[in-house]
């Protein structure tokens, strides 16, 4: 299994008990409402430097993406949830030694005004040795 891959499963495993129906360690085309709660994590793009041992050291964005339907203030239900997520990472920040660390570094909300979904993306720099 490729560094990527398993750095995706990691994520995805310390995140799913915080209380999700669904999680995925890629970003899936479509997730359904019976799916609701879900979480995507996902890469969005990285770099490596390679040092003269030809030792890659890669620091990449990683993309956890929460999704969920609210009846009420969907904004508190995704903040809730995204903090329970963000604890649960912050218990393991070098995900069993497979990274050197992480990092929110930003984060953004999607709300569909038609309907009680919405989505939050919370982007981790991460550093970690490249095997690829």
């Amino acid at each position: 299994m490729s560094t990527r891959s398993q750095i995706r499963e990691a994520i995805r495993a310390i995140a799913e008990s915080a209380g999700f129906s669904t999680t995925f360690n890629y970003s899936p085309a479509q997730i359904f409402e019976d799916e609701l709660p879900a979480l995507k994590v996902f890469f969005n793009s990285g770099e490596t430097e390679y040092d003269f041992d030809d030792t890659g050291i890669t620091e990449a964005q990683v993309i956890v993406e929460i999704m969920l339907r609210d009846p009420g203030n969907i904004d508190d239900a995704l903040d809730q949830k995204a903090t329970a997520v963000q604890q649960l990472l912050r218990e393991n920040p070098q995900l069993d030694g497979l990274i050197e660390g992480m990092n929110r570094t930003n984060f953004a909300y999607d709300r569909d005004s038609e309907t009680t979904i919405g989505e939050l993306q919370l982007t981790y720099t991460i550093q970690y040795l490249d095997e690829d």
